[in-house]
C-alpha cells in the first residue's frame, strides 16, 4: 500500500489533505495568501492559456474569413463557434491565473518582510522567535 498525503483537521473540524510541502503545517488562511504551488501553477497556466487563446482565435478567424484553408471541415460556421467557445474557456483560465498572481502580489505587500507567521527563519535551529530566547 502506498501512503497518500496526510489528513489534518482544518478550520471547523473539516479534514484537509496536505502533500507535505514546506507549508504543510499551515492552512492557506493561516499563510495569508496562495501557497507557492498555486503561484507556480498560475504562472504556467498564464503562459499556456495565453498561447491557447491566441491560437484558437487565429483558427476561429481563419474558419470565419477563409474556410477553404482549413481542410476537412463540413460546417465552418459551427466549427468557428466551437473554436471561439474553447478560446473563451482558455480566457477564463487566464483570468483565474491572473487573479491568483495579483492576489499573491497583494498578500506579499501585507506580509511582514522576512518570513511567514509561524515559519522558522532559514537555517534556524529553533522554531521559537528570537524574542522568546
Amino acid at each position: 500500500l502506498a501512503s497518500g498525503p496526510s489528513i489534518k483537521s482544518g478550520p471547523g473540524g473539516v479534514a484537509r489533505r496536505y502533500k507535505g510541502t514546506i507549508d504543510s503545517n499551515h492552512s492557506p488562511d493561516e499563510m495569508g495568501g496562495p501557497g507557492p504551488r498555486a503561484v507556480g501553477c498560475a504562472k504556467c497556466c498564464t503562459v499556456f492559456a495565453t498561447s491557447g487563446v491566441l491560437f484558437l482565435c487565429l483558427i476561429g478567424t481563419l474558419l470565419t474569413k477563409q474556410p477553404l484553408y482549413v481542410l476537412g471541415v463540413d460546417d465552418p460556421e459551427a466549427a468557428a463557434k466551437s473554436v471561439f467557445d474553447a478560446a473563451w474557456m482558455y480566457f477564463a483560465v487566464l483570468a483565474a491565473s491572473f487573479g491568483v498572481l495579483f492576489w499573491d502580489r497583494a498578500e506579499q505587500r501585507r506580509r511582514p518582510v522576512g518570513r511567514r507567521p509561524g515559519m522558522p527563519e532559514y537555517g534556524a535551529i529553533s522554531h521559537k522567535d528570537d524574542d522568546d530566547l
